[in-house]
């Protein structure tokens, strides 16, 4: 029997004012995963969610959460992440000086351990990395460029991955973020992903996040069947 993908939701997409009430909303829908990506304005333009907004979550749900650091200083900003309850942390394969001491010291924590890519970077960057990461996401755009991996390049990236990792036994997970569309998510996945992050902002279609969730992962599957 094939796995089911993971579709974790991007927390920065939800509606701030009503936070509680969406992370509640998708854990009864049958997300698995909240996704928060956090930025501060150099690594990536614009300011996000803190560590506050993790640890409302913990309170609040049971969803496993998970933060991706697009921050300029990544080994200053873990404890607070890890303090307030992630499960996760991914960090950029260039964010740190010290990778490989970042990474250990994520895992030490009892988080899992994860690096993103962008398209600028090389993927033979990740070679030494992979014995030290549970996950790889990989990103269509550089921070801050408003577009959805969809493009030829990035699910050539994830290919490319899939079958390296296949190739090595090598139990990563593989991620793609950003993702806006059921069809989108649906090459991805074919293309080699396990897990999508997806950004459900409100609609005036459907403004109930709950049935946007189920929609998505319905929509999604069947353009799996159709492959």
């Amino acid at each position: 029997m094939t796995k089911r993908p993971v579709l974790a939701v991007e927390a920065a997409s939800l509606p701030l004012l009503r936070l509680e009430a969406a992370f509640k909303d998708l854990e009864a829908a049958g997300c698995q995963e909240l996704h928060f990506t956090v930025t501060d304005g150099r690594m990536a333009p614009g300011f996000s969610m803190g560590h506050g907004f993790v640890a409302a979550a913990q309170a609040c749900c049971g969803l496993r959460r998970h933060v991706h650091l697009l921050v300029e200083d990544v080994d200053r900003a873990l404890q607070p992440f890890l303090d307030a309850g992630c499960h996760g942390l991914t960090v950029p394969v260039g964010g740190s000086v010290h990778i490989h001491r970042t990474l250990a010291r994520i895992r030490e924590a009892g988080a899992a351990a994860g690096v993103s890519i962008g398209p600028g970077t090389s993927l033979t960057r990740l070679d030494y990395l992979l014995p030290h990461v549970d996950r790889v996401t990989v990103l269509a755009t550089e921070p801050g460029m408003d577009a959805e991996p969809t493009a030829g390049a990035a699910l050539e990236r994830i290919r490319i991955l899939r079958e390296n990792l296949d190739y090595r036994k090598d139990p990563v997970a593989l991620a793609a973020a950003a993702v806006r569309t059921p069809r989108a998510a649906a090459d991805l996945l074919r293309h080699g992903a396990a897990q999508i992050i997806a950004e459900l902002p409100e609609t005036p279609e459907e403004p109930r996040l709950t049935a946007r969730f189920q929609s998505f992962q319905a929509a999604m599957e069947r353009e799996l069947t159709l492959a």
